[in-house]
């Protein structure tokens, strides 16, 4: 018979929180759920969730209570519980899905679109839709949008038909299928009768072409984030092509329509790139690259790879305009941060503007050591610089000036005009915060603004001596002042 050390152990490692509150609830209640745990242990912590939430009594019958709400909450019926029933809890774990009861209706909302349980194969659900579903920066334990329950059962059932009949391999196949059904999901949920409609009468290539159509007329919100001008990896380099000239240029060495006038139009809209990839030893283009960005998953995508001829690049090209992507997305380059040294961080949490604030704390850091790495994430195609004379510099022309004045090869390791002598953060009178600094040309100070979603909306070069020299000479205060050497550690 299981104690209750044993009981909380179990319910921990199946996803459940719990604290001194929760165990004392599960020892108020231990004998339902030594019960619980005898006769259907595959369900113990979706029934702690019910019965803590109220959604189920704390009696022997929780499961045929549980099953009857939920049945009826998902419109799904007993061919659909019965899949789900000798797995339990693990049907959720193994897809990274908390035990919740807005995760069991939602999968069970699947299940009911999905194909029969005879052409189902081993998997209960393939993994690749929940991803989809799901958030890319969740936790480890995710939860399925309440949206689930709105989507057409067509257009889930298109889906994972679709998904099975391509591997999980990772392949360019797999990758791509992997883009349309993030593109069909957001379409369903923005019009939810017209994609279901479009599922019924249309194949999957109509879909996800008409998925696609959507996605460029309503490109959501949202700035991309500025692209670098130039990246390498091993034998292979990217070039970003940025106006009709090179991509004139493009067009005649690749033989391909890049100097049509709607790449010209392409060019000019913020979330589109182009890239020319290029063997590094000798120069020449081996493929060129179009990026599409999309604001509801705040990634960059390939919309076009294409060879000399508008023939298949190779695999090595094809996995380095992938890894591009990757590197380039604000999701993935946000997720998990360079965190900034305690002191920073604790003057921008309680600054009136924290979101400000941590900017021009990225920025000191990025000075303090020649790395701009630690603000690049969070400048965007929309981000200004107001430089001198007024003069604005935008996205990734930003990109590169910073990194060309602040990076760390464009100092040169015995130019002591280069050291930086002083780094600090005050705020004006509207309590803008700024960053103060000298890397050996004289004091400059720089103001930020952070957009909604705590990027980079605008940078102005401070151009009021008094000011200037008044933040320099006035004794620190311990809210606007960093060590330089703990930024520089």
């Amino acid at each position: 018979m299981p104690q209750l050390d044993d009981l909380v152990q179990m319910l921990q490692q199946r996803g459940i929180g719990m604290d001194a509150t929760d165990r004392a609830f599960v020892s108020r209640h231990l004998p339902i759920y030594r019960q619980w745990q005898g006769e259907t242990p595959q369900w113990l912590a979706t029934l702690h969730v019910a019965g803590r939430s109220g959604y189920v009594a704390y009696t022997a019958a929780a499961l045929g209570e549980l099953k009857s709400r939920t049945l009826e909450g998902s419109g799904a019926g007993n061919a659909a519980w019965r899949r789900l029933h000798p797995l339990g809890d693990a049907a959720m774990l193994a897809l990274r899905l908390a035990p919740s009861l807005a995760n069991l209706l939602s999968l069970l909302r699947i299940l009911v679109a999905g194909p029969p349980a005879e052409h189902a194969g081993a998997s209960l659900c393939d993994a690749r839709l929940i991803d989809a579903l799901c958030d890319e920066d969740d936790p480890a334990w995710r939860e399925l949008p309440a949206a689930v329950q709105r989507l057409p059962s067509s257009v889930l059932g298109a889906v994972q038909r679709a998904l099975r009949r391509q591997p999980a391999d990772f392949s360019d196949a797999d990758v791509g299928l992997r883009a349309q059904v993030r593109q069909v999901i957001d379409w369903a949920q923005a019009e939810p009768g017209e994609a279901g409609v479009c599922a019924v009468r249309r194949g999957w290539y109509r879909l996800a072409m008409f998925a696609r159509d959507w996605m460029d007329e309503h490109p959501g919100a949202g700035a991309p984030s500025a692209l670098p001008l130039r990246v390498r990896a091993r034998h292979l380099e990217a070039v970003q092509l940025r106006t009709p000239v090179e991509l004139q240029r493009e067009s005649m060495r690749m033989m391909n329509c890049l100097n049509s006038e709607d790449m010209a139009d392409e060019l000019r809209r913020i979330d589109r790139a182009f890239f020319s990839i290029r063997q590094r030893e000798t120069r020449c283009s081996v493929a060129d690259l179009e990026l599409a960005y999309w604001p509801r998953s705040r990634r960059w995508a390939i919309e076009e790879l294409k060879g000399s001829a508008n023939q298949d690049p190779q695999p090595d090209v094809r996995a380095f305009a992938r890894a591009l992507c990757a590197s380039f997305s604000p999701r993935l380059q946000l997720r998990f941060p360079k965190a900034l040294p305690v002191d920073a961080a604790l003057w921008a949490d309680t600054h009136p503007d924290p979101g400000s604030a941590r900017l021009a704390a990225r920025f000191a850091t990025m000075l303090a050591r020649a790395d701009p790495s630690w603000l690049a994430p969070f400048v965007t195609r929309a981000s200004r610089y107001r430089g001198a004379l007024g003069v604005d510099t935008t996205g990734d022309s930003l990109l590169a000036a910073w990194h060309k004045e602040f990076g760390r090869r464009a100092r040169h390791p015995t130019a002591k005009s280069c050291r930086l002598r002083l780094l600090r953060l005050p705020s004006d009178a509207r309590n803008q915060p700024h960053c103060l600094f000298d890397v050996g040309t004289g004091a400059r100070a720089l103001a930020f603004r952070a957009d909604g979603d705590g990027r980079l909306d605008q940078a102005a070069e401070v151009f009021d001596p008094a000011l200037i020299a008044g933040w320099r000479d006035r004794p620190a205060g311990r809210t606007e002042a960093v060590s330089l050497q703990v930024l520089a550690a």
